[in-house]
């Protein structure tokens, strides 16, 4: 890929948010309309995301040359999976320790 397509798609991107964003103040009928467009490229992204990690991460392994660096590379991972997946679920309920900052107040959700 070229510097240049990249700077292309770049500004593609900029240019179709600033278009969401104008389009859902001038005409916000038509952009309720456009959703499903929007729910389906999410859907594209989020398809795409685990095939590009895979293949990086396989094309990485696959670059180095020397085995201790692969077996190296490999403790750090088994080492660093559980200790990530155990911050996430030490994590992961702190919100519900704490009192809502907004319990103080008398507000109703319909405004």
């Amino acid at each position: 890929m070229t510097t240049g397509g990249a700077k292309s798609l770049y500004l593609q991107v900029i240019a179709g948010v600033l278009l969401g964003i104008f389009l859902g103040v001038v005409w916000p009928t038509i952009a309720v309309e456009m959703q499903p467009f929007g729910d389906a490229f999410i859907k594209l992204v989020r398809m795409i995301i685990a095939p590009i990690v895979f293949v990086t991460v396989a094309v990485g392994i696959a670059k180095l040359s020397d085995a201790a660096e692969v077996g190296r590379i490999g403790l750090k991972a088994i080492i660093l999976n559980p200790a990530v997946g155990l911050a996430c679920e030490v994590e992961s309920p702190a919100p519900f320790w704490h009192e809502p900052i907004s319990s103080g107040f008398s507000c109703s959700p319909a405004g």
